[in-house]
Parts: C-alpha cells; sequence; structure tokens
C-alpha cells in the first residue's frame, strides 16, 4: 500500500522499527516519551504504524485514527497539532516528505 501512496503522489518515506521496540510510555519523573509514541513527539517521524492502544495520556500528544482492525486495534497515529481543526487533517501528512515508524 506505501509503494502505491508513493507511486501516486510522488512522496518519499522512510519505513523503519523504532529503536527500543516499544509502543512508548512517558517517564513520570522527566516527562519523555519512549518508543512510537517518543518518535513522535520528538518529531523523528510523522506517523506512527501499529497496534497501539489509544489512552487519554497518549490522546494528549498525539492524534490516532479510529482502529482499523477492531480486535487487532490497529491504527495511525502523528504528531498533535492544536491549531489544525479540520475534518481532513488526517491528509496534512501527506503533504509533506514523511517518516513511518512501527514497533517491532
Amino acid at each position: 500500500m506505501l509503494d502505491e501512496i508513493q507511486k501516486k503522489t510522488g512522496l518519499a518515506f522512510e519505513l523503519y522499527e523504532v529503536p527500543d521496540g516499544r509502543y512508548g510510555r512517558q517517564d513520570e519523573d522527566t516527562g519523555l516519551w519512549t518508543g512510537v509514541m517518543g518518535e513522535l513527539v520528538d518529531h523523528t517521524a510523522d506517523i506512527g504504524i501499529g497496534a497501539i492502544s489509544i489512552t487519554a495520556t497518549r490522546e494528549v500528544f498525539v492524534d490516532f485514527t479510529i482502529p482499523f482492525y477492531d480486535m487487532v486495534g490497529l491504527s495511525i497515529l502523528m504528531k498533535l497539532h492544536p491549531e489544525d481543526l479540520n475534518i481532513f487533517k488526517f491528509l496534512i501528512v501527506i503533504e509533506n516528505p514523511c517518516g513511518f515508524v512501527s514497533p517491532p
């Protein structure tokens, strides 16, 4: 699917697994995130893909799609941009070169 998106849009992207292999949790002392969440919050990646749980804490920092498979919970998430209030916001990441990240 990603190859087809690249062919049709001409956008470049890099697909990689997060170095620590985690979905992400926030350190209570430092506030820093690990895993996919850390890559998004630190602007290392633009989009994260995986079977990641949607929590209230995570939703403060990233936007989630509705899970594609209810039994699996596969979601796409991206860094939250509070100033963007548009129902087509999910298309914003397609306008620029994208980095995708996924846990193993």
